[in-house]
């Protein structure tokens, strides 16, 4: 028979006692690696957060070089409206990158807005747009309120809207007017293509082109003189192929003729 052992309670208190340090370590060893793997997991977001962020700002700092420098192209081009919203979407990337390694280009950003900006209120100025002037400025001294100059042209402006008081037409009426030159260029652009399609004898093109100008302005002259010409022409053209339809026909009873004869 198979002899079995039975250890003493004391004997088997000593054997647990002797284990427990080694389960004590595999557990802290465990508990160590979970702790590194976590940071290292936690580093490497923090890395990729890094990255994506200096990628970013990289890219928008790329973004607002672009967009300074057609800003000054637009400026030297005297084209201040374009000048004015490339220069206020640069001051926009700067504020994104909290104006870190971009004062130069602030700096431009702005002396080009305030140039931009108080040539178009000198421009409205000149056109007795005094409201459309003293917006310009105000504008202007929303984003750089210690620029002296637009402090000084904003008083000046008003000071001169105030001498004018009653001798200007309403603001109504100005955007009325203004609305009206810009159709009328329309309208002149309609005649000169119409007329260079009756030039190169595109007749139905031309046609609905100078209609077109009628319809928006019925008072145009050089629109209704080409449409005349074109009719004309039209008519010439209709009229030339009824003759020659008809010669062609006299020529078929011609022939059938002929051929009866024989």
């Amino acid at each position: 028979m198979p002899v079995r052992v039975r250890l003493l309670p004391a004997v088997s208190a000593l054997v647990c006692a002797a284990s427990l340090p080694v389960l004590a370590a595999d557990s802290a060893a465990s508990v160590s690696t979970k702790r590194r793997a976590a940071l290292d997991v936690g580093k490497d977001a923090v890395l990729e957060l890094v990255q994506d962020e200096s990628t970013r700002r990289q890219e928008t700092l790329g973004r607002l070089q672009r967009t300074l420098a057609r800003a000054d192209a637009s400026r030297k081009a005297k084209n201040h409206w374009a000048a004015t919203a490339l220069y206020e979407a640069t001051l926009k990337l700067s504020r994104e990158l909290g104006g870190v390694n971009v004062t130069d280009e602030t700096k431009r950003a702005m002396d080009g807005l305030a140039t931009s900006r108080l040539a178009l209120a000198k421009a409205a100025n000149k056109q007795r747009r005094f409201a459309e002037a003293e917006r310009h400025t105000i504008s202007l001294l929303a984003i750089v309120p210690g620029n002296k100059k637009a402090r000084k042209y904003l008083e000046y402006t008003r000071a001169v809207a105030k001498a004018h008081e009653g001798k200007v037409p309403s603001p109504e009426v100005l955007a009325l007017v203004r609305k009206r030159e810009a159709e009328r260029r329309d309208v002149s652009v309609l005649v000169q293509d119409g007329k260079r399609l009756y030039e190169m004898r595109l007749l139905d093109e031309a046609a609905t082109k100078l209609k077109r100008a009628i319809a928006m302005d019925p008072s145009n002259r050089p629109a209704y003189y080409y449409l005349s010409l074109i009719q004309e022409a039209q008519y010439s053209d209709a009229a030339r192929q009824r003759d020659l339809m008809q010669k062609e026909r006299l020529v078929e009873v011609a022939r059938e003729w002929n051929e009866f004869l024989r």
